[in-house]
């Protein structure tokens, strides 16, 4: 067994084996070098050798299982917000219960059936760009409750998304939830 050095940029290099002082095998084709230094989940998704990690927000070698406590996203599926079940409309004052489907991957943001993990602060529904959000709790593998906060201003509506410690869990798939203004 070796292991590989390390090099500033992914790139193409020869292989060798010597075997006390004599060349014992050399590679064809070359081996590769590649970089698992994205940001974001779609980013990592297109360097076939790299993994997205929800529980750490990471990029990482999709053998590097050290790297993803609870396990690597599937494939190349990064998670999306795919529906509203209950209200799709609410108050700006907040207090408007809904229950969120995803494409999935909740499971691996650490054990998704312990009730002490379902009431996180980690996870958060957030309502369009001004980052409005509230407290998910996860019920199971695709689906997250949510109660909805308040809203400074008049009616609008908001893209829904997922946030897992600050960062990007499920983008929005075209899912958006409406606040209506009473007073």
């Amino acid at each position: 067994t070796c292991s590989s050095l390390s090099v500033p940029i992914p790139k193409k290099v020869p292989v060798s084996v010597n075997l006390k002082g004599a060349l014992y095998a050399s590679n064809t084709p070359l081996f590769e070098y590649y970089s698992c230094n994205s940001a974001t989940c779609s980013d990592c998704t297109t360097e076939s050798e790299c993994a997205w990690c929800p529980s750490t927000g990471t990029c990482a070698g999709r053998y590097n299982n050290s790297a993803c406590p609870y396990g690597f996203l599937p494939g190349s599926q990064c998670p999306v917000v795919t529906g509203i079940s209950g209200s799709t409309t609410g108050s700006t004052s907040g207090g408007t219960p809904i229950t969120i489907t995803t494409s999935g991957g909740l499971s691996l943001l650490g054990n998704a059936n312990k009730r002490d993990y379902m009431a996180s602060s980690d996870l958060t529904c957030v309502f369009g760009s001004p980052q409005i959000s509230s407290i998910a709790n996860i019920i199971n593998d695709t689906t997250v409750f949510c109660v909805t906060a308040p809203v400074p201003g008049s009616s609008a509506s908001y893209d829904l998304s997922l946030y897992y410690k600050g960062k990007l869990f499920a983008k929005n798939s075209g899912v958006a939830f409406s606040f209506y203004d009473c007073s």
